[in-house]
């Protein structure tokens, strides 16, 4: 499936980043069910050339029915313990009951 997706990062200074995602949803959906799915938006340490607004990702997750969005910077480290943490929260919700 990884392969199909040709996956690339979600991020916030190109904006055809979440050209794609209708798509990559729905291989994902098809090939693994009803798993939550995050969208994670990268290189939020270069506000200056964002070309992708907060609003834009959390409006794309709720059209899409994802999890959450999350901004993040790999680089600096920013939000990066905030989504391993609403991801564990979400998978422990899911699949625990």
């Amino acid at each position: 499936m990884k392969k199909m997706l040709n996956f690339k990062s979600g991020i916030l200074t190109n904006s055809k980043s979440l050209e794609h995602l209708p798509d990559w949803t729905q291989i994902i959906r098809e090939n693994a069910g009803d798993i939550p799915i995050m969208l994670i938006g990268s290189k939020v340490d270069l506000d200056e050339f964002r070309a992708v607004t907060r609003d834009d990702g959390i409006l794309a997750a709720k059209k899409y029915s994802l999890t959450s969005f999350v901004e993040l910077s790999s680089k600096t480290g920013e939000n990066v313990e905030q989504a391993f943490n609403v991801m564990t929260e979400t998978l422990f919700e899911k699949y625990s009951s």
